[in-house]
């Protein structure tokens, strides 16, 4: 990816490569480079240190050490279980509240929390109450998750990520919560209208990663609640299926809601998923302004990965 990243970073900064006029070909067919005269040379109108920086690849494993520990909140009703994925060096105090979807587990996200948190930041996994085919009640998990949040956020706000249903219940989160910062759905999948009625309250910034639509994503009706935000951005990635953000999936998802193998390779679109989301909390946080450049078009990375092929734009 990186000669494209500069060549975009050059770009978006004005900075321009200028070749002396001896030095430029008579015609475009010039098989080789032209010599200049008396030596000269191309040089840059700005030195490197004019360039801004470019931001890291996500995709790969962070460099902080990584310890879990365990917690419950009373909350709805039900005492909520959750897991503290702690860096041992954090590049802020926010706190990043990830959850699964409808009749999963915390277990399900522990990948991608273990991944956020390689890179400096505090991610939580909860066990959602309310997600089964007895008890269904994608509001009061909502409310839970903003309850969550709110214990323990450490006065900085909190970020709210989730998939599918856990992608409802954090945007639900992100509007009851005041400490909230943004929200980020990974597939994520509304029940009833819900989401799509609360999407227009919410003050904060909202992002979606979709994949194919399907009948477990209720053909991508996320699209229309996440858009229904004042500040939102959307992107899917071809061949994701609705267990593709899952981070360990399991035959119980893939059985009834895999793919069929068409489009990106399966790491290929864990890698995607993996740095979009890294990305999202450190920029959100306001721990990494490079962070901006995976989801802002005209951005090197952004375009990246749209020339590959790993996001387009729904």
């Amino acid at each position: 990816m990186r000669p494209l990243i500069l060549a975009c970073i050059l770009a978006a900064s004005g900075c321009e490569t200028v070749v002396p006029e001896s030095s430029m070909p008579d015609t475009d067919d010039a098989a080789e480079p032209v010599p200049t005269q008396s030596g000269a040379s191309p040089t840059s109108e700005c030195s490197e240190t004019d360039l801004p920086a470019v931001a890291p690849n996500f995709a790969a494993a962070g460099e902080s050490l990584v310890s879990t520990s365990q917690g419950v909140i009373q909350t709805g009703g039900c005492d909520m279980d959750y897991t503290v994925f702690e860096p041992g060096e954090r590049v802020t105090d926010v706190t990043v509240v990830l959850s699964h979807g409808f009749m999963r587990q915390q277990r399900h996200m522990a990948g991608w929390a273990e991944h956020i948190a390689g890179w400096g930041l505090t991610v939580v996994t909860p066990d959602l109450c309310h997600v089964s085919a007895f008890d269904s009640d994608h509001e009061q998990n909502g409310v839970d998750l903003a309850n969550l949040g709110a214990s323990l956020d450490r006065g900085v706000g909190t970020l709210y990520i989730g998939h599918s249903a856990g992608g409802l219940a954090s945007l639900l989160a992100g509007r009851e919560d005041p400490g909230a910062l943004a929200v980020l759905g990974l597939d994520p999948v509304d029940s009833a209208g819900i989401g799509l009625a609360a999407a227009p309250d919410l003050q904060v910034p909202v992002r979606a990663i979709l994949g194919d639509g399907s009948a477990c994503n209720s053909q991508n009706n996320g699209f229309g609640m996440f858009s229904a935000a004042s500040d939102h951005h959307i992107v899917g990635i071809p061949g994701a299926d609705h267990c593709s953000f899952e981070s360990p999936t399991d035959g119980g998802c893939t059985l009834f809601c895999g793919g069929d193998g068409v489009g990106l390779s399966d790491e290929e679109i864990s890698d995607t998923v993996a740095g979009m989301s890294v990305a999202f909390a450190l920029w959100q946080s306001g721990a990494d302004s490079t962070a901006m450049q995976w989801w802002t078009p005209g951005q090197g990375w952004y375009d990246e990965l749209l020339d590959e092929g790993r996001i387009v734009s729904p």
